[in-house]
């Protein structure tokens, strides 16, 4: 006999994961990850059983372990963030994450926006700050004004942004590219 399909990704938990920054309920997660409910169940128990969150009546909450792995996924990286664009994508949701910290050899622009497309992305751009926002390997001249004026970047951080139909591809796709870049994201 053959179980069921799980209908989550990796992603889906650690966009759980980053939402229990704040003690919440499973009903108020729910349109907030664009999960079902039975699906946002499996989740909560998969990260109680890994030991990063706990439960009671009043909603779900960071264990202490969570907590330090938290701590440690913010020093590495921004939360995805909703980006508005005028120029590009604007039929899409679009997400951005800063990576603070990353791996240098799997800087590839196209190996990292074929990872997007492949978690559900419609596209992705992988920008780094050098003095200007700039795309990754790529000649477009053009500015990034907007990207600039949203996000407080450093210089030598790179800006992941997805744009998908629906805020949980966005997410999941940008966290693909951000775990990919920096494997300390992906949960214990």
């Amino acid at each position: 006999m053959v179980g069921n399909i799980s209908n989550f990704t990796q992603f889906d938990v650690l966009r759980a994961f980053i939402a229990l920054r704040e003690k919440k309920s499973r009903s108020g997660l729910v349109p907030e990850l664009e999960l079902g409910e039975g699906t946002l169940r499996t989740i909560l128990d998969i990260l109680k059983q890994k030991g990063l969150t706990e439960g009671t009546q009043q909603g779900h909450y960071l264990s202490e372990k969570g907590k330090t792995f938290y701590n440690g996924l913010e020093a590495s990286m921004s939360l995805p963030a909703r980006i508005m664009l005028s120029r590009f994508f604007q039929q899409y949701y679009n997400v951005g994450i800063i990576l603070r910290k990353f791996d240098e050899k799997k800087k590839v622009s196209y190996k990292l926006r074929d990872i997007a497309i492949k978690n559900g992305a419609e596209a992705a751009m992988i920008l780094e700050r050098n003095g200007r926002l700039k795309l990754l390997d790529a000649e477009y001249r053009g500015s990034f004004d907007e990207l600039e004026q949203q996000f407080s970047m450093k210089p030598g951080e790179i800006l992941v942004v997805t744009s998908a139909k629906t805020k949980r591809w966005a997410e999941i796709s940008c966290l693909a590219v951000a775990a990919e870049l920096n494997e300390t994201i992906n949960l214990p």
